[in-house]
Parts: C-alpha cells; structure tokens; sequence
C-alpha cells in the first residue's frame, strides 16, 4: 500500500468513527427521585420530586431544598427557589451545560438555584462532550401544593389584657379624687373582607387599691367599632380608618359622692402599623369621640381623647402579646356638673385565633 493509500485510510476510518458516535446516542433513561422539603413560607412539610427524562449517563441527585427568592430579586421573580444538589459521574471531556458551564467540585458535585414559578416547573440540561458529542435531558421539579393558599375565611381574633392605671377625676362641689387600679380588658376583631374590619373592645376597673380619698371609683368602656384599611399606604405600614360608637359610665362608692352616668357618643378612631422583622409590630392609635350623658349633644368641648400604642410580638405558637400604653382624657357636663376624666394605663395583652384559624395542610 502506497504512502498516500495509507492517509487516505486513516482519513476514512477517522471520518466512519465520527459518524458512528454522532449516529450511536445513549437510550433514554427516566428517573424519578424523591425528596422531602419545607415550605420556606409556611414552615409546611411537603412531598417533592426530581424527574430526569434523560439520555445523560453518569447523573444523579442528592439533595433538593426550597429557599424563599434571593435578597435584590426583580419584582416579578418567583416567590420561590429549588436549591438541587446532583453528581456528575463521567470523565472530566465532559461538561455539564445549564444556561452556562456548571463548575464541579472535588467529588463531582454541582448545584442549581431554580425559579419554581408553579408547582411543576421543567428545565433542559445538556452534556457536551469530545468532538462536539451533546446529550440532552429534560429536567422536571414537581412540588404539589407549593403554591397552595387557604381559602379566606373570616377569622375571628380574641385579645385578653390586663394593666396598671391611674384615674384624676374632678367634679364641681367635689374634692380632686387620684386612684390606683388594676384594670381588665376583652376583645375581639375580624374581617369583613381584605379592607374591612369590625370589632369591640370592653374594659372595666378590676381592683382599685390606692386612692387620696376615702371613695373608689370603678368604670366600665365599651367601644364597638369598624373600619377600612386604606391599601395605598405600602408595606410595612398599614392604616385604617375606623369609625363606631363609644360608652362610659363610672360607678362610686359609698353612694352620693358623684360620678357620672351612661356618657355615649361616636368615635373616630384612626390607627397605623408598622410591621417588623420576626413578625414583630408598633401598632399606634388616636381616638376622638364627643360625648353626652344623653342623645342631645351640646357640643365638641363635651369630649373625650384617647392615644395609645403598642409593641407585639407573637409566641412560638403564633399567638400574640403586647405591651400597651393607653392615655385619655374627657371632659364634660353631665346632669348639669362639670367632670373631667385623665387616665393612664400600663399594661400587657395576649391575643389568640378563637375562630376560622388558618391550620396548614400537610401533603
């Protein structure tokens, strides 16, 4: 065989095993691999799985998690990520291509951070090997109820409170009275729909223990309120208007030492909330209502105005408390005697879901 007999051999023997690798491909293989993982917002265990409908050889995966989007994300990124762990046996020719070159460690590992903009969300991965040798997969992250949500219920929320309070009263032909007491509170709040929400809040004087004179003094509020949650204020704040009807009437002891009887009247009651990390929040208040010891008011010098605020923090059983500061003043005539009311208020609430309490399903 001549010389160049003996080149153009080669050449077609190289030429035939090129066509012969490109023509002989991996038979496609599918893989169904399980993992268990956490809802990263709601804490729930769910059941997820990788499926691999593949014709890569030397593939597997270890790991899968869920994280929340990454800090500096777009506005319209998912809300949620698979972080997948996976092996790639195979000589170091080969690379593993997803969007880019997927770099290796010493033990042939690789890691994928993956948008989940749905339940099922698929991927292509592809192999590149010598001589422009491609294997392809198709990649398939399934997470059923990844995206599932409560139905709106109306939840019904109960707060239980107790605290500290001073009362100054004065009432013409009587002495300045000051009093001590421990005062308690109830209430309850729920939701109308997104913008809505109604509710009433009861205090009493529980205990009074320390006072100037020889009288004590108890009262007893009720406050029945609603209102709309003005949604253009962003996160993390939240204001409501709210507006309703307030009641107050005082009880002294022993008889025929003043006080005053069934004062009523409607209340505006705008309230603010800053939102916090942990769940965390400072909720503020203000309250202003003209009062009257009857139907016919006189006018706005008959009032009383309240401010309060809040700071709540929940329990690892999603109940919340709070430490609250309450101020308020009225002033009026009733059954023809001027009295003014000043009181503070230093005390601690619990809050907890009594009704339509969100229970999250397990898969």
């Amino acid at each position: 065989m001549s010389k160049q007999q003996w080149k153009c051999s080669k050449l077609f023997a190289f030429s035939m095993s090129f066509l012969l690798l490109g023509l002989i491909r991996p038979v496609w293989a599918f893989e169904d691999v399980k993992f268990e993982v956490q809802n990263p917002r709601t804490n729930v265990r769910l059941k997820g799985s990788i499926g691999l409908d593949s014709e890569i050889t030397g593939i597997g995966f270890i790991s899968m998690k869920l994280e929340k989007k990454p800090a500096g994300s777009r506005p319209e990124a998912p809300e949620f990520y698979a972080r997948v762990t996976g092996k790639y046996i195979r000589e170091s020719v080969w690379a593993l291509v997803m969007g880019r070159k997927l770099p290796l460690n010493t033990q042939r590992e690789f890691e994928l951070l993956l948008p989940m903009d749905k339940e099922r969300s698929e991927f292509e991965l592809v192999a590149v090997g010598p001589m422009g040798l491609v294997e392809r997969a198709r990649m398939s992250i399934y997470v059923p109820g990844l995206y599932w949500k409560p139905e709106p219920v109306r939840r019904v929320l109960v707060g239980v409170g107790t605290g500290l309070t001073r009362s100054d009263y004065t009432e013409t032909s009587f002495p300045e009275r000051t009093q001590l007491a421990i005062t308690g509170k109830l209430s309850a709040t729920t939701s109308l729909s997104p913008n809505w929400d109604v509710g009433f809040m009861t205090y009493c004087t529980l205990l009074p223990f320390l006072a100037n004179t020889e009288v004590t003094q108890h009262f007893l509020g009720v406050n029945v309120r609603g209102g709309y949650v003005i949604r253009s204020l962003l996160e993390p704040w939240r204001l409501s208007i709210q507006v309703g009807w307030y009641y107050l009437t005082m009880f002294a002891a022993p008889p025929g030492t003043g006080g005053f009887f069934n004062v009523q009247g409607p209340q505006i009651y705008p309230n603010i909330r800053l939102q916090l990390p942990k769940n965390r929040s400072l909720n503020g208040y203000l309250k202003f209502s003209p009062v009257s010891d009857g139907l016919n008011f006189q006018d706005l010098s008959n009032r009383e105005i309240a401010v309060g605020g809040a700071f709540m923090f929940p329990d690892r059983h999603g109940n919340t408390w709070g430490t609250t500061l309450d101020i308020s003043t009225m002033r009026g005539t009733f059954a023809g005697a001027i009295s003014t009311l000043f009181t503070v208020t230093a005390g601690l609430s619990y809050t907890f879901c009594a009704s339509g309490c969100y229970v999250p399903r397990q898969q």
